[in-house]
């Protein structure tokens, strides 16, 4: 299968899967399968902004009330602490198992999976500190803290899935 979408904030992007599934022998199957994947932004992760009322300690001053700040990544202020526009999430998964039915009615399957993600969007630590308060102040805030989505990480997750079941009647 192939898949073929055009996005207006990130671009294009081409996806497909690629399935098979062979029988060995009555009651026996191997099947596997490889893909990949696409997740844009979404408008949260883009436009959200918040501002807490929050007590911060600031040297040679104490505790004031600031605000911590949710910030999208395309405003002014995130870019202050190095935001970037946020790209696409990528993923490629793979499988391959196996389908048995030793015996009337016992059905098994067996599955080894990976599936890895590239520049997974997170939010960022909480950005505090001096030179935080002072870009802040410049730029007609209060002192607090920052913090944004970005691409932060990439994954891999890896697992078997097992699973059994027995099909029996018992009665009308």
């Amino acid at each position: 299968a192939g898949r073929y979408e055009h996005y207006s904030d990130v671009g294009d992007t081409e996806s497909g899967k690629i399935s098979t599934r062979y029988q060995i022998v009555d009651g026996l199957a191997v099947r596997g399968s490889i893909s990949n994947g696409f997740r844009a932004p979404n408008l949260q992760q883009e436009y959200y902004s918040s501002s807490i009322p929050n007590y911060i300690f600031v040297n040679g001053i104490g505790n004031i009330l600031g605000n911590a700040y949710v910030a999208p990544p395309g405003s002014t202020i995130a870019r202050l602490f190095g935001a970037q526009a946020l790209k696409p999430e990528e993923s490629v998964d793979a499988t391959i198992g196996f389908v048995a039915e030793p015996i009337d009615g016992l059905h098994a399957t067996v599955d080894a999976y990976g599936i890895k993600i590239n520049n997974r969007i997170v939010q960022s630590g909480t950005i505090t500190g001096a030179l935080v308060n002072t870009l802040l102040l410049a730029n007609g805030l209060q002192p607090g803290s920052v913090a944004y989505y970005m691409n932060g990480v990439d994954t891999t997750t890896r697992g078997i899935d097992i699973s059994a079941d027995y099909l029996t009647e018992l009665g009308g």
